[in-house]
C-alpha cells in the first residue's frame, strides 16, 4: 500500500511539473544613426550563465505547480544572431582567449547575464488570465589590441499575457522571456553600432 501511494504522489507531483519553453529572439533592426555593419574581424566569447532557474507566480497562486525555465540555448543563438548583424566578421570562440589574437579586430565579451522571471495571476469575469513578465540584464566588453573600446551594460524586459489558471503560465512566460531577450539584443545592437571606436579599431 505505502509503495501505491508514493508511486500515486509521484504522478501528481511529475504532473504539477512544467517546462517552460524558449526560443530565440535575434535583433537585426536596430534604432542607430549607423545602419552599415561594424567592419573588421571580431571574436566573441558568450557566457550566459544563469538562465536556467525555477520560476513561481507572485503570491499563492498555482501552489501546487513547479515550473522550471531554461533559457541558455536561446539566449546563446540570440547572441550570435545579434553579433551576426552588426558586424561585418564575427567568429565565436569555445573558449576565453588570453589577449587580442593576431588577425582580430577586438575580442567582444557578453558576460554576468541574469533573467528575473516572474508570474501574476489575475481574476477575469469569467475567466483568470496570467501575466508574465521577464527582465535581462548583462555585462559587455570589447577589447582591441590597444585596451579597452567599450564597455557598459545592456538590458530588457518583456511581458507575455495568455487566458487561463496554471497551464496558462507556460505560454505567457515563454512570450516574456522572448519579448525581454529581443528588446536586450536590441539594446545591445544599437550601444555597439553608435560606439565609434569600434569602426576606428578596424
Amino acid at each position: 500500500m505505502r509503495g501505491f501511494l508514493a508511486a500515486a504522489m509521484l504522478v501528481v507531483l511529475s504532473a504539477c511539473a512544467h517546462q517552460i519553453p524558449t526560443t530565440a529572439s535575434p535583433a537585426s533592426d536596430f534604432a542607430s544613426s549607423r545602419t552599415d555593419k561594424i567592419p573588421g574581424h571580431w571574436l566573441a566569447t558568450i557566457q550566459p550563465g544563469g538562465l536556467a532557474s525555477p520560476a513561481e507566480f507572485v503570491g499563492h497562486a498555482c501552489g501546487a505547480h513547479r515550473y522550471w525555465l531554461d533559457a541558455t540555448a536561446a539566449y546563446a543563438e540570440s547572441l550570435r544572431g545579434t553579433l551576426k548583424a552588426v558586424f561585418q566578421e564575427v567568429e565565436f570562440a569555445p573558449y576565453e582567449p588570453s589577449g587580442v589574437p593576431a588577425g582580430a579586430s577586438g575580442v567582444i565579451r557578453v558576460e554576468g547575464t541574469t533573467m528575473k522571471p516572474e508570474m501574476l495571476y489575475f481574476d477575469g469575469l469569467w475567466s483568470g488570465r496570467v501575466e508574465g513578465r521577464a527582465r535581462f540584464d548583462a555585462r559587455v566588453a570589447v577589447d582591441g589590441p590597444g585596451g579597452r573600446l567599450f564597455g557598459g551594460h545592456v538590458e530588457g524586459k518583456g511581458t507575455g499575457k495568455a487566458d487561463g489558471i496554471c497551464l496558462a503560465a507556460m505560454p505567457a512566460l515563454s512570450a516574456a522571456v522572448s519579448a525581454g531577450m529581443h528588446d536586450m539584443m536590441e539594446d545591445l545592437g544599437e550601444r555597439l553600432l553608435d560606439a565609434p571606436k569600434l569602426r576606428a579599431a578596424s
